[in-house]
């Protein structure tokens, strides 16, 4: 179990209160040992100034070791669905994941969403790049 939660930039859509303002995101991953890694299921949310976007993705982290010491890493791929902005369509997430002792996690991420409708609003927001911290849980 993996809870994320973040700070970053707005990609696409227009930005009511500035483009200096920075949006939140939150992810919920819960993962399952496969042997090469991880895998199961990624609930997240990005909330922007003028919209908002909801999606599930299931996902898999391939990880490794930085040699010996308590430090790892883990890139997570995700490619599922989206709401957003009364639409609905395909979003996909990528973060590179470190895992700092037993708990703490750091990484980056970009989120980013395709409405399979062709009436979307300019003002709808269509991903998010940034960083984020967290915790993980029986890893």
């Amino acid at each position: 179990v993996m809870l994320l939660l973040g700070l970053g930039k707005q990609l696409g859509g227009v930005s009511t209160t500035g483009t200096t303002s920075m949006i939140t995101a939150g992810n919920l991953l819960l993962l399952e040992e496969l042997g090469f890694g991880k895998g199961g299921l990624n609930l997240g949310f990005v909330s922007g100034s003028s919209s908002s976007l909801i999606y599930v993705n299931p996902s898999l982290l391939f990880r490794g070791r930085i040699g010996t010491s308590m430090i790892s890493w883990g890139t997570v791929l995700g490619v599922g669905y989206g709401f957003g902005s009364g639409t609905r369509g395909f979003a996909v997430r990528g973060a590179l994941e470190f895992f700092l002792g037993t708990l703490t996690v750091v990484g980056l991420e970009a989120s980013y969403y395709f409405p399979d409708s062709t009436t979307t609003s300019a003002d709808s927001l269509k991903g998010f790049a940034g960083l984020h911290i967290g915790i993980a849980l029986g890893r």
